[in-house]
């Protein structure tokens, strides 16, 4: 019999390293300015976001319901007299 095939008999030889700096990432917030001109960068973000959901609101905005006063009624139903309280 011949012995099985290993493929993980060999591992890579890995070399360890150590670094104190996180990981690169997309966002760093020291790239936001905190300023725009003269105003802030949160006024400005929340300034768009009110802008924008305006103009959602002016898109998708239901119809306005035109209502129509409803007509009288022809026939009148005279009403009966209450009852009288019986006496105790």
């Amino acid at each position: 019999m011949s012995e099985p095939e290993r493929p993980t008999a060999e591992q890579p030889v890995v070399s360890p390293s150590v670094s104190a700096d996180p990981a690169p990432g997309r966002w760093h917030l020291s790239r936001i300015p905190s300023h725009v001109g003269p105003a802030r960068t949160s006024t400005l973000v929340l300034a768009l976001l009110f802008l924008a959901i305006g103009a959602l609101y002016l898109n998708i905005r239901p119809e306005a319901a035109t209502t129509t006063p409803a007509a009288p009624p022809t026939t009148s139903v005279p009403e009966a007299p209450a009852p009288a309280p019986a006496p105790t």
